[in-house]
């Protein structure tokens, strides 16, 4: 039932997808191309992190994986981390042909390529961001991102998204959202938890806030959100 309804989700999705302008390859924004100041592979690194805003067909089915993620979030107890592991590579098994929904590296690559597009609450905010409204964050992080998609010597899951989940669209990263939570909301155990994936963010997934992103990215950011 569960693999219906999302699979019915997701065809919902493709209907209402509209035809994203200038998109690039894997939807990267001037991919290749220098950034002033910044050469080489680090400008192709950076030029890779800014994804299209404009709505494809496949944008659309991200935005609806991410509905569907959020939805998990909510009476799933210590189910959530299955519950959004089986939607994620429910979709990869769909719609990702070339990656194997059961080999960790490319979840993690799935995910990174995609961390600014799978959205919830209308397209405002990380799926990451997300987690922490519901008190999911222990399932979420430590269970599965950090956990069952660690990969200690491949690629590690990026959790710099960004999204206007701020006052009036603010664009901010997932740190930034959990920074805003420790300082306006929860209990005492609430924020001992998010605290402790706050640690772990930054220590071992090199976490950072909006500001402290160069400042090429933060330019490619405001340009594309203002459009």
């Amino acid at each position: 039932m569960k693999g219906l309804v999302l699979g019915m989700l997701m065809t919902f999705g493709m209907a209402i997808g509209h035809a994203g302008a200038d998109d690039v390859g894997d939807g990267c924004v001037n991919c290749g191309h220098g950034i002033r100041g910044v050469g080489g592979k680090e400008a192709l690194a950076l030029n890779k992190d800014v994804r299209k805003i404009a709505m494809s067909d496949e944008d659309s089915r991200l935005r609806v994986l991410g509905e569907t993620i959020c939805a998990a979030y909510t009476g799933a107890g210590n189910k959530v981390a299955e519950n959004v592991k089986y939607d994620i590579t429910k979709y990869i098994k769909t719609y990702e042909k070339n990656l194997n929904p059961n080999n960790t590296a490319d979840i993690i690559k799935f995910l990174n390529r995609n961390k600014n597009k799978i959205l919830c609450e209308n397209g405002t905010k990380s799926y990451m961001m997300a987690a922490f409204d519901h008190g999911a964050h222990t399932e979420l992080y430590k269970v599965l991102l950090f956990g069952e998609l660690f990969d200690k010597k491949g690629e590690k899951i990026d959790v710099n998204a960004v999204s206007p989940a701020g006052p009036n669209g603010k664009l901010l990263t997932v740190l930034d959202y959990l920074d805003v939570q420790l300082a306006t909301s929860g209990s005492d155990g609430y924020k001992r938890e998010v605290k402790s994936v706050r640690r772990m963010m930054v220590k071992y997934f090199k976490a950072k806030t909006f500001a402290d992103l160069p400042p090429a990215i933060q330019q490619q950011y405001n340009a594309h959100y203002k459009n």
